[in-house]
């Protein structure tokens, strides 16, 4: 998880709330809480078409860091040209 991690100020990170140990959650924070699991599938979702790739299956390891992102950015150009978009 992502709890306690550091995370740089760029990066704006949405976590669920979580209910005091002894009370119910409020209203507000049901609906907050279903917005952050409506996204977390699209982003599960994109990860798992970035998988089918070979590539991606596997860990990858320190020497094809540099060049991940290109890499990433060419599997989902090809998604995006011949496959049904996720949202």
């Amino acid at each position: 998880g992502f709890r306690g991690a550091q995370v740089p100020e760029c990066v704006d990170l949405r976590l669920p709330r979580r209910a005091p140990s002894d009370q119910q959650m409020s209203g507000a924070d049901n609906d907050w809480n279903r917005g952050i699991t409506r996204w977390r599938w699209v982003v599960e979702a994109a990860n798992q078409r970035l998988k089918t790739f070979r590539f991606f299956k596997d860990v990858l390891t320190w020497s094809q860091t540099p060049h991940v992102r290109n890499d990433i950015l060419i599997a989902c150009f090809l998604f995006n040209r011949w496959y049904k978009p996720l949202v």
